[in-house]
């Protein structure tokens, strides 16, 4: 599986049950990233996180709403991840997408680093604007070799 996931400059993800901020900009790139992938892959999320994909009618029939979605997933799908962000998925996923705001808000729930530094390697970095972040930055890791 392929790991969506947004943090802050400090990797908090939400606060108090609530993401933390978002951006239509990630939005559109994560339709973007999908869009080139092969036919069958599917974004994967639970209903709260599909708040932040239902304003547009993109790829309808590729995003599967399932509070239960890290079980269902398969290896060439995606996860769009907020808040079960623990060892579990890092050691299911072949690769994690993580966009970072420049900012840092208050959190209680972040990204366990650890499992991110000591499993994957940085494979690309990218910068754009978002719509309300000045400077949102994308990283792709993929796993390490056993």
């Amino acid at each position: 599986m392929i790991i969506i996931v947004c943090a802050d400059k400090q990797f908090g993800t939400m606060f108090n049950h609530r993401r933390q901020t978002s951006d239509a900009a990630v939005v559109s790139d994560i339709y973007h990233i999908i869009e080139h992938e092969k036919g069958d892959s599917r974004l994967y999320m639970n209903s709260y996180s599909y708040a932040l994909f239902s304003w547009e009618n993109k790829f309808t029939n590729r995003i599967i709403v399932d509070d239960m979605f890290l079980d269902r997933c398969g290896d060439s799908d995606f996860c769009f991840v907020e808040a079960q962000i623990n060892e579990d998925i890092f050691e299911k996923a072949e690769k994690v997408i993580l966009y970072r705001w420049n900012k840092i808000y208050p959190a209680d729930c972040k990204i366990e680093t650890f499992f991110l530094k000591t499993s994957y390697i940085i494979n690309e970095t990218s910068q754009f604007s978002g719509k309300s972040h000045d400077l949102i930055t994308r990283e792709i890791y993929i796993r390490k070799q056993k």
